[in-house]
């Protein structure tokens, strides 16, 4: 889309000294706004914004349109703050007007008159960037990030100062990210994500500098991703070649397949764990240029021969090599790998076959045994206690032991099939028909929301005030979460299945620390709806 590849524009001041907090469909409003600024404007314009093309290329859903205005009349109350002369700083909301318009699908935004020194006529201390380096990213705070390193792009690290950082990012007063290890886990890790997924630069490594034992700075190190494919390119070029310019490399052949960002982004992460120690960082780069014009099943063949011939250097230009010379240069390797993979996936099937029957033979055990128990008489169990007792001490072996050997061999002698005479399907059935038996008759109650945000606050409110129920969270959203999604202290009760719709938000560390009495109140609210209606 053109829209993706207009221009942010932005004063240095307003990246590295400003303090705002905004949400995520806030931050890419401004900047989509920011994009339509022209170089020669000297005064801000009524910006018209189709809400249709807003959602297109933010991939936005149906709840944008209602959504919309909520956000924009909360971004009037969230200011900028902007240090001045004297030690002084101002205040000046990021828009003076907001108009929305429904039935013509449009929203209409100006600047504050104040905000005219950080956005127009920039000639000097400025940061530009694509609007699609930072439009997919999943959190507010990674676009943060990437304009801090953006603004130090020719230095390749920046450091920070965790207390200047907090402020910055006005997080400083929030119990959810009072330590730095908080900030690690729900900002530069994410953030690491979203910039080597998206963006134009690669972050290589993040160094903590300790005071005390205590983390007081932090320092990323990160390149231009055309500088890694640039210096890869002439790495792969025979040693006569690598004076050329880089203009002068020879193309590679055009892509075979198109693959999808986010279908690349697992085969990368597949493939780079192939590289070798030294290459890891720049692997994900490197990946990402194959991928655009070798299908992944090449690339990864390529790589693994590249492997077992073990070249003393230059790994990388190894592999380029293979690639160039497709097909004719993995057809033997194909056909012996082929031969191996099918003996190993044979005996896979087979050690599976024998691991599920060792399993289910060991349910029906158990399963018998208990039964077997729970059937006797008051008098039977204490005869069976007497001869488990004398039997032990016979044999000096734990009660526990010879009571399941005593059942056991009572069981086989009953004239019953055992466990060990019965067919896999028999066992499987066995199984399936006990589990049923047991399972309680409730019924499942589903409440369909449409955040993660709402999702995780329903499930987790319900945990705390029924830890008995079993609460299920289903999501059909690409998200990525580090969260596990099930939260249960009872599987065998089939509860609350709460089903995520797409395009959640930010989630659940903006909850941390909240007062019992309002998870109280908001499992009360999920409670009633789902089971007293």
């Amino acid at each position: 889309m053109d829209e993706m590849n207009n221009i942010v524009k932005k004063s240095n001041d307003l990246i590295d000294k400003a303090r705002y907090e905004l949400t995520l469909t806030q931050q890419r409003l401004i900047l989509y706004v920011i994009t339509m600024i022209r170089t020669e404007d000297e005064d801000f314009k009524t910006y018209s914004i189709p809400v249709s093309k807003f959602m297109e290329i933010t991939r936005g859903s149906d709840w944008l349109y209602h959504e919309l205005k909520k956000e924009a009349k909360d971004l009037l109350k969230k200011p900028v703050e902007i240090p001045v002369e004297d030690g002084g700083f101002g205040i000046a909301p990021w828009f003076s007007y907001f108009e929305y318009l429904p039935k013509r699908g449009i929203v209409r935004v100006s600047f504050d008159p104040h905000l005219k020194p950080y956005l127009l006529q920039l000639k000097e201390r400025y940061t530009a960037y694509q609007l699609k380096c930072v439009l997919p990213m999943r959190s507010t705070y990674s676009i943060r990030v990437y304009e801090y390193l953006k603004q130090y792009e020719k230095f390749g690290y920046r450091k920070f100062d965790l207390e200047e950082f907090k402020k910055h990012l006005k997080i400083e007063n929030k119990p959810s990210f009072a330590q730095y290890g908080h900030i690690k886990s729900r900002i530069l890790t994410p953030a690491i994500r979203d910039i080597n997924k998206f963006s134009d630069l690669f972050i290589t490594k993040i160094v903590e500098h300790k005071v005390s034992r205590k983390v007081d700075s932090f320092t990323i190190y990160f390149r231009r991703k055309e500088d890694i494919l640039t210096s890869q390119q002439v790495e792969s070029q025979p040693v006569s070649q690598q004076s050329q310019s880089v203009e002068s490399i020879p193309q590679q052949p055009e892509p075979k397949i198109e693959q999808k960002r986010h279908d690349i982004s697992s085969q990368i992460e597949e493939l780079a764990q192939l590289f070798p120690k030294d290459l890891q960082n720049d692997a994900p780069v490197i990946l990402e240029s194959w991928l655009a014009k070798y299908s992944y099943e090449d690339v990864r063949d390529a790589i693994l021969y590249t492997i077992d011939q073990k070249p003393d250097r230059n790994f990388t230009g190894y592999v380029v090599r293979i690639l160039r010379e497709l097909p004719t240069s993995l057809i033997e390797y194909r056909s012996i790998r082929e031969k191996k993979e099918k003996k190993e996936r044979k005996g896979k099937m087979q050690k599976k076959a024998l691991e599920e029957r060792a399993e289910l033979e060991s349910y029906w055990w158990t399963t018998m045994i208990s039964e077997y128990k729970a059937s006797l008489t008051q008098e039977e169990l204490k005869e069976l206690e007497e001869e488990v007792s004398n039997k032990a001490k016979e044999k000096s072996t734990n009660l526990e032991t010879e009571e399941k050997l005593i059942i056991k061999r009572r069981i086989s002698n009953s004239g019953i099939k055992v466990a060990e005479e019965l067919t896999i399907e028999e066992l499987r059935e066995f199984k399936e028909r006990h589990l049923n038996n047991k399972e309680p008759n409730v019924k499942k109650r589903v409440l369909t929301v449409k955040s993660f945000k709402t999702a995780i606050t329903v499930a987790v409110s319900l945990h705390k005030a029924k830890p008995e129920m079993y609460i299920e969270i289903k999501s059909d959203d690409d998200y990525e979460l580090d969260l596990n999604l099930v939260v249960c202290t009872n599987p065998t009760y089939k509860g609350v299945v709460i089903e995520i719709g797409k395009n959640g938000e930010e989630i659940f560390e903006q909850y941390v620390g909240k007062e019992y009495s309002e998870w109280q109140k908001i499992a009360k609210l999920a409670y009633n709806y789902l089971f007293e209606r």
